[in-house]
């Protein structure tokens, strides 16, 4: 995700691109470079930063959400807190609300993003830009963010936004030290075990320049170092202001987790891991009869890890838990009505695969004495995932 900010007071590159050519070309130079998807922002969010009137951030973004849409292939997201913004710009076209309040500043906010069905990526954010980096505190920064967008996320269900169109970001430098941001990127995979792509935006930050010494303009390294630690923690998607560089360490990382030949971690060894016959109740069935009462379920879940590390140290760490695989199953049966089998099937293992990163998932859902006909044992439908 490229960074394109049409302010003239963002922390890093405030003014650069304000004027609607120099967006433009910059939103190009991004998307040539490999950028997947194009932020734009109208109202600066960094320490101290004061907010801006409605007709003004429409002023900034709208032209050029308009023009990026019309002369480039990227998608666009927008880069707000309002919802009237939020709504001019999906309807030019942009396909992502990135709401650093995640859902808070705007009430009429989740009714936008419910009603387009568009991506949401929700925040966490203690207090507010003006003041945010004034004293931020916490008994433990990984937890409460953890249960802060747990809840950000219940919440935007409840109003109506489907749990597949929201992303989740931890908000490196919005209210947080230097050592609380060490720490989040530290945790970043309890966050992204929370069953949603996460959004890591560290670029250019001002802890890196805090561990490094140097400006925002010369952060790039120390923001690269943190894709590759993004990478590493299944994070989904990078927001960052130099494109290039990160894109390249993204996919060289990727490309060293993904190697298959020559001699494996431990020995030559292929490990699967099995989960059979785990028991639930849940309400499915094609008839609404079928659906009225929960019915007995099957599931078998086989997983085979990226890694045999725990061969050697016998950790639950370095392998995968079959434990969590178990509780996944749980939430996806019971959690609400389905009618197919193959649904089941399909959230239980794109869950198990975003949330632990096997190499491959192997999901079969089985319902026994299925009301069909002819007397059957069961009826069952897979669904597999892999690399």
């Amino acid at each position: 995700m490229g960074i394109l900010n049409v302010t003239p007071d963002s922390f890093s590159d405030g003014g650069r691109f304000h004027r609607l050519q120099a967006a433009v070309a910059q939103a190009s130079l991004m998307a040539s470079e490999g950028a997947a998807i194009i932020d734009v922002g109208g109202e600066s969010t960094r320490p101290g930063s004061d907010p801006v009137t409605l007709d003004e951030e429409l002023r900034r973004t709208m032209p050029v959400i308009e023009r990026l849409r019309a002369d480039l292939p990227a998608p666009v997201s927008i880069d707000t807190m309002k919802a009237e913004v939020a709504r001019r710009a999906l309807q030019a076209g942009a396909v992502l609300v990135n709401d650093v309040s995640a859902l808070r500043s705007d009430p009429a906010m989740a009714a936008v993003v419910a009603e387009s069905g568009c991506a949401v990526c929700l925040m966490h954010m203690q207090g507010e830009p003006k003041t945010m980096q004034d004293d931020p505190r916490y008994a433990n920064v990984v937890s409460e963010v953890t249960a802060f967008l747990e809840q950000r996320l219940a919440f935007a269900v409840a109003s109506g936004i489907r749990e597949e169109q929201v992303l989740l970001d931890p908000g490196i430098g919005f209210g947080k030290t230097a050592e609380h941001n060490l720490l989040l990127l530290k945790h970043l995979d309890r966050l992204a075990a929370l069953g949603r792509p996460l959004v890591l935006g560290a670029s250019r930050k001002r802890f890196i320049g805090t561990v490094l010494g140097v400006e925002p303009r010369e952060r790039v390294v120390g923001t690269v170092a943190t894709t590759v630690l993004g990478v590493l923690a299944g994070v989904a998607v990078f927001r960052v202001h130099d494109v290039r560089p990160n894109v390249e360490a993204l996919r060289l990382t990727r490309a060293v987790l993904s190697a298959d030949g020559g001699e494996p971690s431990v020995s030559r060894l292929d490990i699967t891991i099995t989960v059979r016959g785990v028991e639930l109740f849940g309400r499915c069935g094609v008839t609404a009869e079928e659906r009225a009462q929960p019915q007995r379920l099957l599931v078998d879940v086989s997983l085979v890890p990226r890694d045999v590390a725990g061969v050697r140290t016998d950790d639950l760490a370095d392998t995968l838990d079959y434990g969590r695989v178990v509780a996944i199953a749980r939430q996806v049966v019971e959690g609400g009505e389905h009618r197919l089998l193959e649904r089941i099937a399909a959230l239980i293992a794109n869950r198990v695969w975003d949330e632990l990163r096997p190499r491959e998932t192997r999901v079969t859902v089985t319902k026994p004495a299925p009301p069909v006909s002819v007397p059957t044992e069961a009826a069952a439908a897979e669904a597999v995932r892999r690399e």
